[in-house]
């Protein structure tokens, strides 16, 4: 019943379905039944502080064994613990586990521990926010919270991380946001400038002139999004291999942006047409 008491204090408070005034002091009624306390206890929501110190002051989890079992139900129950509990690396596992976002109310001493922030971001990336910075320069744990599809981490990420061309290109696997966020340094690099604009083919309108006219580039770019074609060297609009793979990919857009040469080219026509 304890235990049950405690889930309950803590569904409310998480719920906001308890409130209190500036001066007056909340009070409770133990429930006298909780059928489900863990599905009970994913209620969204929550309460002001004064409220929560109010009843926590009076109801308070503070012993281990309650608490533990809190956050393996509702993970954010951790904000509700006393500093040394939110400084206990089991508890603080668990809740992680259950809810990423816990990460937020560990201790800083937890929040520096690698395995902790591994578990949270593993769970899911935005977890990431909540970490010590060190682990913006660490390229494990940004990759890894890339891997839920929470591609917003690599804004966090270091400066010398956004000018490492194989973590860009690592990260770039599993999130093609991450040539976004590269520095433009790396742009000079052929091959680098090659993998960027085979995900994204218009992004050859910030290459250089020489890189305009670079055809294996030119070809990835047009292979992705035949309107890469617009930008490229006058030479290469000339190729017709170079044509007929943005014809391929854009149809008759590709002829407006082709050399006067090229537009009645039969190949090429077919390729548009059967776009």
């Amino acid at each position: 019943m304890k235990l049950i008491y405690r889930f309950t204090l803590v569904i409310l408070l998480s719920s906001g379905l308890v409130a209190c005034g500036e001066n007056e002091t909340a009070s409770i009624s133990a429930p006298t039944t909780v059928s489900n306390p863990e599905s009970a206890a994913n209620v969204p929501g929550d309460a002001s502080q004064k409220t929560t110190d109010a009843l926590l002051s009076q109801f308070g989890v503070d012993d281990r064994e309650s608490s533990l079992a809190l956050v393996k139900s509702e993970g954010k129950a951790l904000k509700f613990l006393n500093e040394t509990l939110r400084n206990d690396k089991e508890i603080v596992l668990a809740a992680v586990s259950q809810d990423a976002d816990a990460l937020e109310y560990a201790s800083d001493d937890l929040k520096k521990d690698k395995e902790v922030v591994m578990t949270a971001i593993n769970n899911y990336g935005s977890a990431l926010r909540y970490a010590d910075d060190v682990f913006k320069q660490d390229k494990q744990v940004l990759l890894a919270s890339l891997k839920t599809g929470y591609w917003q981490n690599l804004k966090l990420a270091a400066d010398n991380l956004k000018k490492d061309k194989d973590f860009i290109l690592e990260a770039a696997k599993i999130e093609p946001y991450a040539f976004k966020v590269a520095d433009t340094a790396l742009y000079a690099d052929n091959d680098f400038f090659l993998a960027m604009v085979a995900q994204d083919g218009l992004a050859i309108e910030q290459a250089s002139e020489s890189q305009k006219n670079n055809k294996d580039i030119m070809l990835a770019a047009v292979t992705q999004n035949g309107a890469a074609l617009a930008y490229a060297s006058t030479t290469l609009k000339k190729d017709k291999e170079v044509v007929l793979a943005a014809a391929k990919q854009t149809g008759e857009l590709a002829l407006i942006f082709a050399d006067p040469s090229l537009r009645k080219d039969k190949d090429i026509i077919a390729a548009a047409k059967g776009m």
